[in-house]
C-alpha cells in the first residue's frame, strides 16, 4: 500500500493537533519512493482516505498538500494538491503519524512554505476595484486629478515573509492556532522547534531561494511567544520599517525573573514572567488582549494588575496593552511612540511606501482580529 507524505498547510494542521509525536523518517537522506509506493494522484488519495481517517490526524482542509518525487506526478484536484520534492528528503525531517502517513516536521514545513510564493490575487483585485471606484467618483463629481493606484508589489513579498515569521514564532512558542478561523488557539503547549534548530536545518538543505527566505524569516522571529496576539504585537513593534514595523529594539519574550518574597508569599511563585522585556532599559510591556485573558474574568485581571505593580516595585517601567489599545493604527502609532520613549530612542522615519506597507501589516496582524472583542 502506498504512503502519503503530507506537507505545507496540511502539515501545519497535523503539527498543531499532534505536535511532533511519532518516529522520525528517514534515518538518512533519501529520495521519496516511486513506482506506486507514493500517493500522488486523486484516485490514490481517495483510496487512501477510505482506509485512513485524516481528520483524526488533524487534516481539515482540502485539497490535501502532499509531496511527490517527480513533476510527472504533479496534479491538483479536489482531494490532493501535489508539490514536487525531487531531491533527497533530509534526515529525520518527517514524522510517521500512521502506518501509511508521514508528515513534514516543523523545520521542513517552514522550508516548504518559504519556497512557495502565492500571489495574493484577491488583494490585487481589491486594489484595482478601489482604483476604478475612486476614478468614477472623481469623474461623477467633476473633480480634477487622477485616482491613486496602490503598489501591491511592495506589500505582497512582505506578506509572504511575515507569514513565515509568524509560523516560526508559533512553532518556537507555546501556543497553537486553531485548524480553522473559528477554532480558538490553545495555550501552554510544548515548543515544536527552536529558532536555532530551524536555522541549522535551513543551512543544511541545498535549496538556495527557500533556504534564504527561511533564514531571513528566522532572523526576524522571536522565540518563546505565549500567544498569537503577543507574536503580532512583538512583530509590529520590531519589524524593520521597510517591512511595515516600527523598527524598535527586540525584547525578550516571557523571560523568567526572580520574584521578590512578597510575590512568593502572595502567589506561591518564585518567578515572575513579563510578556516583553527590555532588560537594559528596565522596560516591560504586558499584553492582556487575547481571548484567554478575557475569558478568565476578574481573577485574571486582578492577578495581572498585581503582577504589573510588583514589576514596578522591582524598578521596571510597565506599559500595559489591551486589545482596545491597538484597535486602530493611530493607537498603535501612539503605543510605539511610548515604547520608543521608554527605550530612550526615536522611531525610525517611514516614507510614503513604508507607511502604506505598515497599514497593510497592521490590517494583517490586528484589524482582522478585532472581532475577538
Amino acid at each position: 500500500m502506498p504512503y502519503v507524505f503530507l506537507s505545507h498547510q496540511s502539515a501545519c494542521e497535523v503539527l498543531r493537533r499532534r505536535g511532533t509525536n511519532g518516529s522520525r523518517w528517514p534515518d538518512e537522506g533519501r529520495l521519496l519512493p516511486i513506482w506506486g509506493d507514493c500517493v500522488a494522484g486523486q484516485r490514490q488519495m481517495a483510496a487512501l482516505e477510505k482506509d485512513v481517517d485524516l481528520a483524526s490526524l488533524g487534516v481539515v482542509s482540502r485539497p490535501v498538500d502532499i509531496l511527490v518525487p517527480t513533476s510527472g506526478y504533479r496534479t491538483r484536484g479536489r482531494r490532493a494538491r501535489t508539490h514536487v520534492w525531487s531531491g533527497a528528503v533530509p534526515t529525520g525531517s518527517m514524522i510517521r503519524v500512521h502506518s501509511r502517513v508521514l508528515v513534514s516536521g516543523p523545520e521542513f514545513t517552514l522550508l516548504q512554505l518559504s519556497h512557495v510564493h502565492n500571489m495574493h490575487w484577491p488583494q490585487y483585485e481589491a486594489v484595482v476595484d478601489r482604483y476604478w471606484e475612486e476614478r468614477e467618483m472623481l469623474e461623477r463629481y467633476g473633480y480634477e486629478g487622477k485616482a491613486v493606484m496602490e503598489k501591491p508589489l511592495l506589500w505582497e513579498p512582505v506578506r509572504s515573509l511575515v507569514g513565515i515569521v509568524r509560523l516560526a514564532m508559533e512553532f518556537a512558542g507555546t501556543y497553537r492556532l486553531g485548524a480553522t478561523t473559528e477554532e480558538e488557539a490553545t495555550y501552554g503547549q510544548p515548543s515544536l522547534m527552536t529558532i536555532e534548530s530551524a536555522a541549522t536545518f535551513a543551512e543544511g538543505v541545498n535549496r538556495h531561494r527557500a533556504s534564504g527566505q527561511m533564514l531571513r524569516a528566522l532572523d526576524l522571529a522571536l522565540p518563546n511567544s505565549w500567544s498569537p496576539r503577543e507574536t503580532d504585537l512583538a512583530l509590529m513593534l520590531t519589524l524593520p520599517v521597510e517591512l511595515g514595523g516600527y523598527g524598535l529594539a527586540r525584547p525578550q519574550l516571557n523571560v523568567m525573573l526572580d520574584a521578590p518574597s512578597a510575590w512568593h508569599d502572595l502567589m506561591g511563585e518564585r518567578k515572575i514572567t513579563p510578556d516583553m522585556l527590555w532588560e537594559n532599559e528596565r522596560l516591560v510591556v504586558e499584553y492582556d488582549g487575547h481571548r484567554s485573558h478575557r475569558d478568565a474574568g476578574a481573577s485574571k485581571t486582578d492577578r495581572d494588575i498585581m503582577r504589573a505593580n510588583t514589576l514596578r516595585a522591582m524598578g521596571y517601567t510597565v506599559l500595559e496593552v489591551t486589545y482596545g489599545t491597538v484597535e486602530t493604527l493611530a493607537r498603535m502609532d501612539s503605543l510605539a511612540g511610548q515604547v520608543a520613549a521608554c527605550l530612550r530612542s526615536s522611531l525610525p522615519k517611514a516614507d510614503g511606501d513604508a507607511l502604506m506597507v505598515r497599514r497593510h501589516l497592521f490590517d494583517e496582524l490586528f484589524a482582522l482580529n478585532i472581532a475577538e472583542k
